[in-house]
């Protein structure tokens, strides 16, 4: 196909993750790629010319917002790729393709749409042009950390039990025409980079990192092992083994530049091979081209081709036999199952149960009902030595939602109140939501 696409890419915030990769494909793409954040895209779609519109999350906005604008988007008859960044189990409503970034997302896409809609794992990349740091300092060894900083689940009360100084790299000003240049100058001022997230996707900046010649140590997590040396990765929990294990790659990679050189080669080699816009982009782009003229055949046959490449196929397909059971809806059910659960909502099921009563609404507060005091304790203890909630006097918070742990007896209703909205659940909960993502409750030996 030689005409020339017009690819309108969905952001949230200027100088953000989705910014940067829509301004480092339009580098490298035959197609015109343009980009909206989806605050100003109801203002703008009309006066557009959009052929593909991609949409990189479907929790970037209200359920209602996203439904609003596919639909705008069926009207006018612009494909719809509808992506998963994360592993969030929210079915988008339409969509001409589904792509997912990481194994796991790619697992869970599967069991959401079960063939429905085609599904691909094609993974956002870096630009190994402007991503380049030919310096390696021998007397110097300074480690680095980069991200969101005061979000629970990265962790970072960690570095401080660092037997190294960590330099902490978090900007979050916001502004159109942003560059990378502070991302490149702080690769260029450390010579490690470490993760100790609890869960993770396939971050942008251990990409970043790596093509910039820097060894990276991460937990395991997310898509890590896909792209990183076996021997970087350490274990996600306890924290202390964290931390035990951490200090111990750390001096090793201090103790030598040549390892520290020969680390940096190897991370630089495989995101050029397998991570670099200068690369993948003519997949991205033969996808668009295939899905124009539904092509789907040809899209699957990219899809496996790239699975299929030297070095990612066995990482990959360890990876997607393998889910983060938080945000798995097999594994909210065994546990509401296992543990005599009459009703239990977690944030995504949540968001599930509001769009099934077309509410604009999400929740702050979650109720969990239970037996016994020792099923409370049982719960609690579980969150909070798992995912680090805080926990005292029935309430369990994570410092953006609340749990309240009730013991009660069986209802046939439960009373939640969302915001300022009350909404009736069913219960059992497990047959609700059971019925809610299209899966037979009774493989869960519900009675």
């Amino acid at each position: 196909m030689n005409r020339i696409l017009n690819i309108c890419k969905i952001i949230d915030q200027w100088g953000w993750a989705y910014y940067f990769i829509a301004k480092e494909q339009q580098r490298y793409s035959r197609h015109h790629i343009s980009y909206v954040r989806i605050a100003d895209i109801f203002n703008r779609i009309n006066n557009l010319d959009i052929d593909v519109i991609y949409l990189p999350c479907p929790d970037i906005a209200p359920l209602a917002v996203i439904d609003k604008l596919i639909g705008i988007c069926k009207q006018r008859g612009i494909k719809i790729i509808a992506a998963y960044g994360g592993e969030i189990p929210i079915k988008y409503s339409s969509a001409d393709l589904i792509v997912t970034i990481s194994p796991q997302t790619y697992r869970l896409a599967l069991e959401l749409y079960k063939n429905t809609i085609p599904t691909i794992f094609l993974p956002e990349s870096v630009d190994t042009n402007y991503f380049v740091n030919n310096s390696v300092n021998k007397n110097r060894f300074q480690v680095g950390w980069a991200g969101s900083y005061r979000r629970p689940l990265k962790r970072t009360h960690l570095l401080k039990k660092l037997n190294y100084p960590v330099k902490i790299q978090c900007d979050r000003q916001f502004y159109e025409n942003k560059t990378a240049q502070a991302m490149l100058d702080f690769y260029k001022s450390i010579d490690c980079l470490v993760l100790v997230s609890r869960s993770e996707c396939i971050p942008r900046v251990v990409l970043e990192a790596m093509s910039c010649n820097l060894p990276v140590i991460s937990t395991n997590v997310g898509a890590l092992k896909l792209l990183l040396g076996k021997n970087y990765i350490i274990h996600t929990n306890p924290e202390d083994l964290v931390v035990t294990e951490l200090n111990k790659k750390l001096q090793m990679l201090q103790n030598s530049f040549q390892l520290r050189k020969e680390v940096g080669r190897r991370n630089r080699k495989y995101i050029e091979n397998y991570f670099s816009w200068y690369k993948n982009q003519e997949i991205w782009d033969n996808v668009f081209d295939s899905l124009m003229v539904k092509g789907y055949k040809k899209i699957i046959q990219l899809n496996d081709e790239f699975i299929n490449q030297l070095h990612i196929k066995d990482s990959f397909l360890e990876l997607s036999k393998k889910s983060n059971t938080l945000y798995t809806m097999e594994f909210i059910l065994k546990l509401l199952n296992n543990t005599k659960v009459f009703f239990w909502l977690l944030e995504e099921s949540c968001l599930d149960c509001i769009r099934y009563q077309h509410l604009k609404l999400k929740p702050q507060t979650l109720n969990i009902g239970v037996r016994s005091l020792k099923e409370r304790e049982k719960i609690a203890n579980y969150l909070v030595d798992y995912y680090h909630f805080t926990y005292k006097q029935g309430i369990i918070t994570n410092g953006n939602i609340r749990v309240i742990i009730k013991i009660e007896n069986q209802s046939n209703t439960k009373v939640m109140s969302l915001q300022e909205t009350i909404i009736n659940v069913p219960c059992p909960v497990v047959r609700y939501l059971a019925n809610l993502y299209g899966t037979d409750w009774r493989n869960y030996g519900i009675k």
